[in-house]
């Protein structure tokens, strides 16, 4: 039997099982974006980060998360937002976003508002707690609640399940601002959302 690999605090780890799991994890990576039509890809900066680690330090490897999971508004709300941005109800884009419910007929103080940094975080507190609908605001928001990278443009606007409860992936509001011609079909997704959120009641 061969010795084992010891990292530089002394645990054991196996080389060559980590190195077939990012194989695997990259191989269906490419295969949904050879599905979506993606056949140009480029690597985003924490990608080239993270691969530049993942022959290094393990223990760095280990220790480079994403950022904190923030969260905003009562956990009993009958509508969760998930915001890709991190920036709820600040900034243009929040006040766009107040907007949106105000014509939904809600205020901020009446939904439950996070970022999409941690999917286990969310998912405790969903299951503890589920809402009626969520909102995925963005991209990094509808590639959590799919649980992998997919394109926001090919899944705005349809219901999806996210551990159980009706998900709606759509712009952020932040694109809105950038490209206004979206305002339409985001309004389209939100009267669905409005319509399963009354349904349900």
């Amino acid at each position: 039997m061969s010795p084992p690999f010891l990292d530089q605090d002394g645990q054991s780890f196996n080389p060559m099982g980590e190195f077939k799991e990012a194989i695997k994890d990259f191989s269906e990576f490419i295969r949904d974006q050879q599905r979506l039509g993606n056949t140009e890809l480029s690597l985003n900066q924490a990608s080239r980060q993270a691969m530049a680690a993942w022959g290094g330090n393990r223990s760095a490897r280990a220790a480079a998360p994403a950022g904190p999971f923030l969260c905003q508004g009562h956990e009993w709300s009958t509508l969760w937002i998930i915001d890709s941005e991190s920036v709820f109800f600040k900034e243009a884009a929040g006040k766009l976003l107040t907007k949106i419910l105000e014509a939904m007929a809600l205020t901020p103080d009446q939904v439950f508002i996070c970022n999409a940094e941690d999917r286990d975080a969310l998912k405790d507190k969903l299951t503890r707690q589920p809402p009626q609908a969520v909102i995925g605001l963005g991209q990094k928001a509808g590639s959590l609640i799919y649980g992998r990278a997919v394109s926001l443009d090919s899944v705005q606007g349809k219901f999806t399940r996210f551990y159980g409860v009706p998900a709606m992936p759509t712009y952020h509001p932040k694109t809105l601002l950038e490209n206004p011609d979206l305002k339409r079909p985001v309004w389209e997704a939100m009267k669905q959302v409005m319509a399963n959120v009354k349904g349900s009641r």
